[in-house]
Order: structure tokens, then sequence, then C-alpha cells
């Protein structure tokens, strides 16, 4: 399997967050019974959707994070003097279809112009016509998503075609979630597993995450948990976020690959630098016990926050219980008293015991405030 990175290239889409494909791997906060589910502990008995929010003014980049997502900035476009402009403008009237391009980049970004969907449609596809592949894919994603233009998801086929038989990997990305989905085109499953397998040879991130997927669990392909790791070591290290959840999980339970702490520990902590709450707690199960790294109640106990704040229940009732008990933390039961409630608000049973236990021993006082505290944690 080929593992070159692509170049950076302005202008390229962000993938699709591919909910319906890719339905994750158990996280290590599961009990063992239940390692073989390919969904997150949070995500269990979830309806499969698709984030529909596609953008269509950057590449994807390396990391890409699940509250978001999961998306990495933009960078900084350089300043383009109205000489320069006027000089791609001069070329694009002539039919240069790499400063038609360019010139639909500049207006679509706002570079020294101001943002100007329309024009800039217009001079991706004086290009495209031509047969620019990369825009072919601006203007695929333009219909896809409507920005400028009315929604149009055939038209947006019909152009990610054109862009994908010339070896755009985002292209090929694409079309098949579109031919996942059905949407522009009848749904082919099989048409779908072709254009993310070339993506994924040609080092997409994504491509490789969703083909890990399906050989983890025999969906379109045969099931071949190698061929899955392998993937989702590729797509990891361009900074994946949900492969580098996967890769922590596999780890620690010894899926597919010998079980190692360790390592387990290593792609939890890349993934928690992007924000994935689920291994933010994971991570601080391990410092609490000691597992891959040394037992640091303190580290688990941020940890555990890092992942409350985000709603994660599981993390809220554990640091409800690292405040009740003074564990890593200076005990502070008004701090404990808001984390069970939070927890409880979120169903956890366990925590609205814990939460009415705790109450006993304090006085209106306090409860106030840990409601008050409440409304101001997330």
């Amino acid at each position: 399997m080929k593992r070159t990175k692509l170049k950076t290239q302005l202008g390229r889409c962000f993938p699709i967050l591919f909910a319906g494909l890719m339905m994750l791997d158990s996280g290590c906060s599961k009990p063992k019974s239940e390692a073989t589910s390919d969904e997150k502990p949070e995500q269990r008995n979830t309806a499969t959707a698709m984030d529909s929010s596609r953008r269509v003014s950057a590449k994807p980049g390396p990391a890409q994070s699940k509250t978001a997502g999961n998306q990495p900035g933009k960078k900084p476009i350089p300043s383009v003097s109205v000489a320069d402009i006027e000089a791609i403008r001069s070329r694009a009237e002539k039919g240069d279809m790499a400063a038609q391009y360019d010139l639909g980049m500049i207006y679509f970004e706002g570079q020294d112009v101001p943002k100007d969907p329309g024009e800039a449609f217009k001079w991706f596809l004086k290009a495209a016509s031509q047969g620019d592949a990369k825009s072919q894919l601006k203007i695929a994603n333009i219909y896809s998503t409507a920005v400028g233009v009315a929604k149009d998801e055939a038209a947006a086929v019909g152009w990610y075609t054109k862009s994908a038989v010339q070896g755009v990997a985002e292209a090929q990305y694409e079309l098949g979630v579109m031919n996942a989905f059905g949407r522009g085109v009848q749904s082919n499953d099989a048409e779908a597993v072709k254009w993310h397998q070339m993506a994924a040879e040609q080092g997409n991130a994504q491509a490789q995450f969703l083909m890990g997927q399906r050989y983890a669990r025999g969906r379109g392909v045969p099931k071949n948990d190698a061929t899955a790791v392998q993937l989702y070591l590729a797509s990891a290290e361009q900074g994946n976020v949900q492969a580098q959840y996967i890769l922590g999980t596999r780890y620690m339970e010894g899926r597919g690959v010998s079980p190692n702490p360790a390592v387990a520990f290593g792609w939890y902590s890349r993934a928690a630098e992007q924000g994935d709450a689920t291994s933010q707690f994971n991570l601080g199960k391990l410092y609490l016990n000691g597992q891959g790294t040394g037992k640091d109640e303190a580290m688990a106990v941020d940890y555990f926050r890092k992942a409350a704040v985000q709603n994660h229940s599981d993390a809220q009732e554990t640091l409800a219980s690292m405040y009740a008990t003074g564990k890593g933390v200076t005990q502070d039961r008004i701090e404990a008293y808001k984390w069970y409630m939070l927890a409880a608000d979120s169903g956890r049973l366990g925590a609205e015991k814990e939460r009415d236990s705790l109450a006993k021993g304090l006085s209106k006082q306090e409860i106030d405030e840990a409601r008050r505290r409440a409304g101001t944690a997330k």
C-alpha cells in the first residue's frame, strides 16, 4: 500500500465526516465483554449520520479532530498585490487554466479582494471545462455544498468523477462517499470501496481510516485485522484522531496487535492532544492505574477534567469521585456535587445516587454554589 503524503495545495476540500462508515472500535473504558463492538462508548445506540458541513476552502490536513472534527486551521494565504491579481486575470482571460484556477481561489478565499463565490465559480468552471483536476474538485464541492450555487449532487458526482479519474485523492474519497450514501448517484458499495481504496493508496488519511474500518469488520472487503491495523497506522501517522484513538484501544486490548499499554498510552496521548474526549478519559485511567506510564493521580484528574468539560459522562462521574475522596486533588465536596450532578444529567444512575448521598452532608448554600458552578462548567 502506498503511504505517500499528499502535498498541501490551497483550496482542496476537507473530507466529509463519514460517520455512517466510521463506527468506531470500542474504547478501553468499556468492559472486555464488549470489546468486539466497533463503536465508541458514548456513540452506542446513536443514529448514524453524515456531517453535511463539508468545507471546500482547504485541503484536509493530517490532524482531523472529531469535535470538530477534527479540523486543522488553514495556512495563512500570502498577500497578493493588485498588480499580481490583474496579471493573473489577464492570463485567465486568455484561457490559461492555471491562472483561471488561481483567480477562482482569490475570489473564493477573499484573498485581497472581497469574497465572491459567484465569480470564483465562474473561473473554476472555465478551468474545469479545460480539464483542470483541481478546479473540477472545487466545482464538485461547490455543487455538493451549495456555496454560491444551487445544490446539485448529480452534477457534483459528475465533476468528482472527472477529477478522480485524473488521480486526485480528495475527489476519489468524496466520490466514494457519494456512492456509499447514494448521493447524486445510485448507492453502490462496491464503487465506494473502489474509490476509497484508490484514495487510501495515495495517502488520503480519511480514506485509509475508512478502509481500516471496512477490513476490521469485513464490510465490502474480506475481514483482515492485520490490514486494518496497517491502514489505521497509516492514517494515524498523518494525524487522524479517530485512527489514533482506535490504535490506543487495540493496543490496550490486544486486538490485531500484541497488548502494549505503553504504545496505547502514546496513541491516546496524540488523540487527546487534539481534543478527543474519550482518549482524554482513557489517559486519565492509565495515569490513575499506572498502566503504560507512571502512576500520577494529579495527571489523572487533569485528563478527567479535560474530558468532563466536553460532557463525557464517565469522566464527569470519575472526576466527581476524585473530588469527593480527595484523590489526586484537594477534597472539595461542592465540586464533587457539581460533577455528580452533571453526570446524572447525562443519565448516569450511579452518579445520581452519589449526588443525592452527598447532598445529605451539604447545606443549601453549598448545593446552590455547586449548581452555580455547574452552570459555567461547560
